[in-house]
C-alpha cells in the first residue's frame, strides 16, 4: 500500500500552487467527460449504421434466396427453397443487427453512467476548491491584520519618543517626566504587539496554511477516487456489452459449424435432376444427290490418303499422349496436396492449389481432346483396313515456297503463281502443291533427287527426275541445307512459318538433314549422307573471332569455316574442327550453325520435354551483333565451360551469374514417378536451367543432380 504523505506538512506556504494543480485536476474532468460524449455518439451512430447494414442485407438475401438455392430454373421445387449457407446467412445477418442493437444500448449507459456522472463530479469538485480560496483569503486578512497592529504600536512608539526628545531639548522638567511616562506605555505596547504577531504568524505557517493544504490534498484525492469509480463503471458496461455481442457471435458460429459444405450441393441436386436422356450418336448421312453407304472407300488412292492421315494421327497422337499423361502426373500430385490443404487449412493456402490445377487442367483439356479424337481417328481406319501404314516410308514434307516454276510429282501441273505454295521432302526433294500432299504414296527413298512416282493426275516414273526443277531444288539444299530458310539464286526457298508434315522428329535428326551437303549430278543423283565424302564437305562460318582462354579450346577467325563435331550440352559451348585440323571448344554463339551434322557425330541425348541449346545460343549470338570500334562484331557473351563456373581465365561470366540468379522455391512436394524427374520437397530451393516449354515440365538442379519437374509446384526466388 502507498505511504500516505501529507501536503500541509510538506509543502510550505503553498496554497496557491496547490490550489492551480487541484483545479486542473477538476479542469481535465471536462476533457474526460467530452471524450466519453463523442464516444456516445460514436457507438449510437455505429450500432444504428450496423443495424440498418444487416437489415439491407437481409433484403437482398430474401431476393436471392431461391437462385442461390436451387438455380434460375429448378426442375422441381419440393420443400424448403432455402439452402443451409442462405440459412446460415441469414442467421448472421440477425445476430450483426443484435450486435448493432447492443452497441446503441451501450451508447446509453455510457452517456448516463459515465459522460452525465463525469460532469457531476466536476461540479461539486470546483464548488469545494472555491470554498477553500474563500477561506484561504479570510486566513491572509487575519494576518495581514495583525501584522498592521504591530506596525501601528511600533509607529506609535517612534513618535513618542520624539516628543520626548523635544521635551528635553527644551529643559522643561514637568513635561519630559509625563512624556516618559507615554513613551514607555508605549514602548510596552509596541513589544506586546510584536509577540502578538509572531504568534499569529507561528500559527498561520504551521497550523493555517497546512490545514487548508490537507483539506486541498483530501479534495483532489477525492475527486481522483470517484473518476477511478466512474472508470470502473464504463469498462464494466462496455464488458458487459461484449459479453451479450460474444453470445451473437457464438450463435453465429455455431450456425457456420452446421453448414457443411455439402449441403448446398445436395439440395441443387434435389431440385434439378430431371431424368436426362443422352443424346444419340452421330451417323452417316449421304448426300441427297449421291447414293453411298457408311464405308471406308478402299480403293487405292483412298488407302494411300488414309495411310498418310494414320501415319500422321499415329505420331501427333504419340506427342499428345506424352504430354497428356505428363499434365495428368503433375495434377495428380496437385489433387493431393489439395487434399492435404482440405484436410488441414493451416497446412497452406488451398486457394493457389486449386488455381494451379486449374490452370493444369486448362493445358491438359485441348491435348486430352485431340487425343481422343486422334485415338478415334487410328482406330476407325485400322478396324477397317487394319495396319496399313506398317513397312512404309513417309516423306518428310515442309512447306516451300518455290521461286521459279517447278512440276508438282504427282500431278504433273505446275506450282506457280498463286498456287506457288507447296510441300516438299525434305529427304528426297520430292515436290508437290499442298493440296497433293496427303495423296502422295508413302513410299519415300530417302535419297535426294531420288523420287517415285506417285499415282496421280499422270503417270509417274519411279526412276529419278532429271528436269531443271529437281536440279535447282537439290541445288538450294546443298548450298544451304535442308531448313536453312535462305534460297539460292533462282531456288526456291523454305517458309519461316513452316512445319515438317512429322513435326515429331526429334532435333537430332533435324540436326542430321542439315548434313546434306551434296550437289545435284548431270544424272540428278548425289552421294548419300553416310558416305565420307559428303561428311568432310559440311562446314559452318565463323561469326566473331575467338582467341582460347585455356587448354582444350581452339582459336578461330571470323570467316572461316569450321565442321562442328559435338553439339551443345546446354552450357553453351560445342567442339569443332578447323580447316587447319585443330580440335578444340569454341562458343557455340560464335558459329553460324552450332549443331552438328548426322554424318559426323550425334547430338546429346536430352531428356523429354528439354528443348536443344540452338535456341539459346542464336539468341545470345543475334544479340551481340554490334559493330567494335575496329570495325568488327564483337562475339555475345560467353558461358562457363563444361564443368567449370568461369571463363575467358577465370572470370565469372554473366550466363553463370544469370544462372546463379534462376533459382525457384518448392511449394508442394512432389515424388518422382521416373529416373529423369526430380523428387521435390516443400522450401527447397533449386536451380532452374529451362523453363517448362508447354508441357509443364522444366529442367532443374538440386543437390548436384539434374533432371525434369513441374514448374507449376515452384516459385521464382
Amino acid at each position: 500500500m502507498t505511504e500516505y504523505v501529507s501536503l500541509g506538512a510538506t509543502v510550505k506556504d503553498g496554497f496557491k500552487p496547490a490550489d492551480n494543480w487541484v483545479s486542473n485536476g477538476i479542469k481535465w474532468l471536462d476533457d474526460i467527460q467530452e471524450f466519453y460524449r463523442e464516444r456516445v455518439t460514436l457507438e449510437k451512430e455505429f450500432g444504428t449504421k450496423l443495424q440498418q447494414l444487416a437489415k439491407k442485407y437481409q433484403e437482398k438475401r430474401i431476393k436471392r434466396t431461391s437462385a442461390l438455392s436451387v438455380g434460375d430454373n429448378p426442375a422441381m421445387t419440393p420443400g424448403s427453397l432455402e439452402n443451409a449457407s442462405m440459412t446460415t446467412w441469414a442467421k448472421m445477418l440477425d445476430d450483426t443487427k443484435e450486435i448493432g442493437s447492443e452497441r446503441v444500448a451501450l451508447s446509453e449507459e455510457l452517456r448516463l453512467h459515465v459522460a452525465e456522472a463525469t460532469k457531476a463530479l466536476g461540479l461539486k469538485s470546483e464548488d469545494f476548491r472555491k470554498r477553500h480560496e474563500i477561506l484561504n483569503g479570510k486566513l491572509i486578512d487575519l494576518r495581514d491584520k495583525t501584522y498592521g497592529d504591530l506596525r501601528h504600536q511600533q509607529k506609535k512608539y517612534y513618535d513618542v519618543c520624539g516628543v520626548l526628545e523635544k521635551s528635553r531639548q527644551s529643559g522643561k522638567q514637568k513635561n519630559i517626566e509625563r512624556t516618559t511616562i507615554d513613551m514607555n506605555n508605549a514602548k510596552n505596547s509596541y513589544i506586546v504587539a510584536i509577540n502578538c504577531a509572531n504568534g499569529h504568524k507561528r500559527k498561520y505557517f504551521h497550523d493555517d496554511v497546512p490545514m487548508i493544504l490537507d483539506s486541498l490534498q483530501d479534495l483532489n484525492q477525492v475527486r481522483v477516487q470517484k473518476l477511478d469509480l466512474i472508470w470502473r463503471k464504463a469498462t464494466e458496461l462496455e464488458r458487459n456489452c461484449l459479453a451479450r455481442q460474444s453470445q451473437h457471435l457464438q450463435s453465429s458460429d455455431d450456425a457456420v459449424v452446421r453448414n457443411l459444405p455439402q449441403l448446398d450441393t445436395n439440395m441443387f441436386i434435389q431440385h434439378n435432376s430431371p431424368n436426362w436422356v443422352e443424346p444419340n450418336d452421330f451417323g452417316f448421312e449421304p448426300c441427297p444427290i449421291w447414293h453411298d453407304v457408311a464405308e471406308l472407300a478402299a480403293d487405292e488412292p483412298s488407302r494411300i490418303y488414309l495411310q498418310n492421315n494414320l501415319t500422321k494421327a499415329r505420331r501427333e497422337l504419340a506427342e499428345c499422349k506424352a504430354f497428356v499423361d505428363n499434365k495428368r502426373r503433375e495434377i495428380a500430385g496437385l489433387e493431393r496436396v489439395k487434399q492435404q490443404y482440405v484436410d488441414n487449412p493451416t497446412a497452406g493456402p488451398v486457394e493457389d492449389v486449386l488455381n494451379s490445377l486449374l490452370y493444369a487442367k486448362t493445358d491438359l483439356v485441348a491435348q486430352d481432346n485431340r487425343r481422343n479424337v486422334l485415338e478415334f481417328e487410328v482406330a476407325t481406319v485400322t478396324q477397317v483396313l487394319g495396319n496399313i501404314d506398317a513397312g512404309t516410308t513417309p516423306h518428310e514434307f515442309k512447306s516451300t515456297t518455290f521461286a521459279i516454276p517447278t512440276t508438282c510429282d504427282l500431278c504433273h501441273h505446275s506450282i506457280w503463281g498463286i498456287n506457288s505454295k507447296g510441300v516438299k521432302c525434305k529427304l528426297c526433294a520430292y515436290a508437290a502443291h499442298k493440296s497433293c500432299q496427303m495423296k502422295v504414296p508413302a513410299n519415300c527413298t530417302q535419297v535426294k533427287g531420288e523420287k517415285k512416282g506417285g499415282g496421280g493426275g499422270g503417270a509417274g516414273s519411279d526412276g529419278v527426275s532429271l528436269g531443271r526443277t529437281d536440279t535447282a531444288g537439290s541445288n538450294a539444299d546443298s548450298i544451304y541445307g535442308v531448313g536453312r530458310g535462305r534460297p539460292s539464286a533462282g531456288g526456291d526457298s523454305d517458309d519461316e512459318d513452316g512445319a515438317s508434315q512429322h513435326s515429331g522428329k526429334s532435333k537430332s535428326h533435324r540436326g542430321g538433314l542439315f548434313g546434306l551437303g551434296r550437289k545435284a549430278s548431270g544424272k540428278g543423283s548425289a552421294p548419300t549422307s553416310s558416305s565420307p565424302a559428303a561428311a568432310a564437305a559440311v562446314s559452318t562460318p565463323v561469326l566473331y573471332d575467338y582467341t582460347p582462354a585455356s587448354a582444350g579450346e581452339v582459336a578461330i577467325k571470323q570467316g572461316q569455316s569450321v565442321t562442328v563435331l559435338e553439339g551443345d550440352d546446354g552450357q553453351g559451348w560445342i567442339k569443332v574442327r578447323t580447316t587447319g585440323g585443330a580440335v578444340g571448344l569454341v562458343p557455340g554463339g560464335y558459329v553460324q550453325d552450332p549443331q552438328p551434322k548426322a554424318s559426323t557425330i550425334s547430338t546429346p541425348v536430352r531428356p523429354s520435354g528439354v528443348r536443344n541449346s540452338r535456341t539459346s545460343s542464336m539468341t545470345s549470338m543475334s544479340s551481340a551483333n554490334q559493330a567494335t570500334a575496329g570495325g568488327k562484331k564483337a562475339g555475345p557473351p560467353v558461358a562457363a565451360k563444361r564443368g567449370t563456373g568461369t571463363a575467358n581465365g577465370g572470370t565469372p561470366t554473366s550466363a553463370a551469374a544469370a544462372r546463379a540468379q534462376r533459382q525457384v522455391r518448392v511449394l508442394y512436394d512432389y515424388d518422382a514417378a521416373t529416373a529423369e524427374e526430380l523428387s521435390l520437397r516443400v522450401g527447397q530451393v533449386l536451380v532452374l536451367l529451362q523453363d517448362e516449354q508447354g508441357d509443364g515440365w522444366a529442367k532443374g538442379e538440386l543437390s548436384g543432380r539434374t533432371g525434369i519437374f513441374p514448374q507449376a509446384y515452384t516459385e521464382k526466388v
